[in-house]
């Protein structure tokens, strides 16, 4: 879908708080959708897998998920597949085509193991999720968790390669698969690349010491990871989720401005972003997606 910018600036400038609900309010009745149809087959279809590229927000959609079910009466677990990581081995890790290491692979995941935790869960048996730690790069065998699938309960396992054939092979027919993007575009101003770009800048710097500079830096072998392992596999999923808020310009503008301004390759989204006016973070629920990227959220990430 696209939205076009005098459209928004219209909405914003008559009302902002309500335009601001709104905007939540169709990305939330896509949740209660996948929530429905979810909870429709639980007993035959007890997996829930949960993709999409980096920045779209999979996190918060699988959180939101849960709470969705739970209205239904319907138990679930949300797990990343972050935690199937294998043991970093610079011998035996992916490589990207120049040579540089392929955090985008799914083989960086120890499929197997997590094949076999698909197929224990479906069966009603009790598996150890394991726990890696990204500052030793390895797993820490002191904190795996026991799972186990109650009746009327649902994993969820979210990842941006859960829909990658080299995952989906193991999982049967067992499994609800969701697509998870920042899908929709302000016309000729935004695109989706550039909103899911601009939430990781504001992530990576408050949450993971990282500079705007190296995020773009690792941007370019990210999109060739999606095109690789992530988009081929879209036409998998059984619903799609589109998570792009058309007010995100104007609530995220002055976060992202001051980051970016100085970087020459940003300058036309710098002067996109200034068109807009500002969005109160007062008027963004604690609830809200925007919240896993600016913080202040009541869900924990």
């Amino acid at each position: 879908m696209e939205f076009g910018i005098e459209k928004i600036l219209t909405e914003l400038e008559n009302d902002t708080a309500g335009y601001v609900i709104r905007c939540e309010s169709r990305y939330e009745s896509q949740i209660r959708e996948a929530a429905q149809r979810i909870h429709a087959i639980r007993h035959k279809r007890p997996i829930v897998l949960l993709a999409g590229p980096s920045g779209s927000g999979k996190t918060t959609t699988a959180i939101k998920l849960t709470h969705e079910l739970k209205k239904l009466g319907l138990g679930s677990v949300s797990l990343s597949m972050d935690n199937y990581f294998l043991d970093y081995d610079p011998e035996t890790a992916p490589r990207a085509a120049d040579g540089s290491r392929d955090m985008e692979s799914p083989f960086c995941i120890d499929l197997q193991l997590m094949g076999q935790h698909f197929r224990e869960l479906t069966e009603g048996k009790e598996v150890v999720v394991p726990a890696f730690d990204f500052g030793m790069e390895k797993r820490d065998p002191t904190k795996g968790t026991p799972l186990r699938l109650g009746e009327d309960e649902v994993a969820i396992f979210e990842g941006i390669n859960a829909l990658n054939d080299a995952v989906t092979q193991f999982e049967g027919v067992f499994s609800f698969k969701l697509f998870v993007s920042a899908a929709s575009e302000i016309t000729d101003v935004y695109s989706s690349r550039t909103t899911r770009l601009i939430r990781r800048m504001i992530r990576d710097y408050n949450f993971r010491s990282a500079s705007p500079e190296y995020t773009l830096y690792l941007w370019k072998n990210v999109l060739e990871g999606e095109r690789l392992y992530i988009e081929p596999n879209r036409g998998k999923a059984d619903m799609e989720i589109d998570t792009f808020l058309p007010y995100e310009p104007a609530a995220l503008r002055k976060y992202a401005m001051p980051l970016i301004e100085s970087i020459p390759e940003m300058h036309e989204v710098w002067t996109q972003l200034s068109r807009f006016p500002d969005v109160s973070d007062e008027l963004i629920s604690s609830s809200s997606l925007l919240r896993e990227f600016i913080g202040g959220s009541e869900y924990v990430y």
